[in-house]
């Protein structure tokens, strides 16, 4: 099962497969988030490990945060989703 690493909460917590937003909701990590589809961009989160557990970045994704952003690890939680196991680290909020 995979496991998530919240730094700016100092949560560990194991999750599902499934969409990063639920995993934060589920665990009351210190996330904002405003429209849950990828346009306000408030949820944005940044991968420091596991990139390769997510799925891969959206149109949505490279809209909202622009291809630099992208390349330093910034994902948005709303439409990331932890498709395989392994270790995810990331910083929050």
């Amino acid at each position: 099962m995979p496991t998530v690493t919240f730094v700016t909460d100092g949560k560990t917590v194991e999750a599902p497969k499934g969409p990063l937003m639920d995993v934060c909701e589920a665990n009351q990590v210190s996330l904002p988030f405003g429209c849950k589809v990828g346009t306000c961009g408030t949820c944005t989160v940044k991968v420091l490990k596991g990139m390769e557990m997510l799925s891969k970045v959206n149109l949505f994704e490279r809209n909202r945060l622009g291809d630099s952003r992208v390349r330093e690890g910034c994902r948005l939680a709303c439409q990331s989703e932890i498709v395989a196991d392994g270790e995810l680290v990331v910083e929050n909020g």
